[in-house]
């Protein structure tokens, strides 16, 4: 009887002491190293960190964000989101946001919210608030895809917040009693 005590009692602490084993193993972070250039930084990660996504500046007014592109987090392939001629163009374009599956970058084009899909390889404007033409930048977008959110500009100090549902063609849906930012 007390050897198959002691076996049992050996048994559970056997698994206990696996456990207590098994939980203090961590997993070294990796550190990967980009090297971008023309002002290149990361901006974003995906909820998963499968990607992220990086803006620059344009190199003839460094207020104009430029350069943006989409990274791979896993395999390194970085995707530039616009030709060299937008980049110098003086019109902003830049990425915020990306989906976990890298499918969809969303930010600004040409001055104005725009969402980059990755399986055309363009992008595509969204609806702005109906006399807030100066511009606007989609800051975030839910790691699905469904729906985003940022501002249409009027002028250089007024923005309207925005929320786009990304499901239905990108319609702007109208948030009543939002103040100006």
């Amino acid at each position: 009887m007390k050897n198959k005590t002691f076996f049992c009692l050996f048994l559970i602490c056997s698994a206990f002491a696996v456990q207590i084993m098994h939980a203090q193993v961590t997993t070294t972070p990796k550190l990967y190293r980009f090297v971008f250039e023309n002002g290149i930084n990361l901006q974003q990660l995906s909820d998963n960190g499968a990607f992220a996504v990086a803006i620059g500046q344009n190199a003839a007014d460094e207020s104009i964000p430029a350069y943006p592109q989409l990274i791979d987090t896993k395999t390194g392939n970085i995707t530039d989101l616009c030709t060299n001629e937008e980049n110098l163009s003086g019109t902003a374009y830049a990425a915020m946001d990306v989906t976990n599956d890298g499918s969809m970058v969303v930010g600004s084009y040409n001055n104005s919210p725009g969402v980059w899909l990755k399986s055309s390889g363009t992008w595509v404007n969204l609806p702005k608030v109906a006399g807030y033409s100066s511009g606007g930048c989609i800051h975030a977008v839910t790691p699905d895809g469904k729906y985003a959110v940022g501002e249409c500009n009027f002028g250089q100090f007024s923005a309207y917040p925005c929320f786009w549902n990304l499901e239905d063609d990108g319609v702007l849906v109208e948030l009543d009693g939002l103040p100006l930012l």
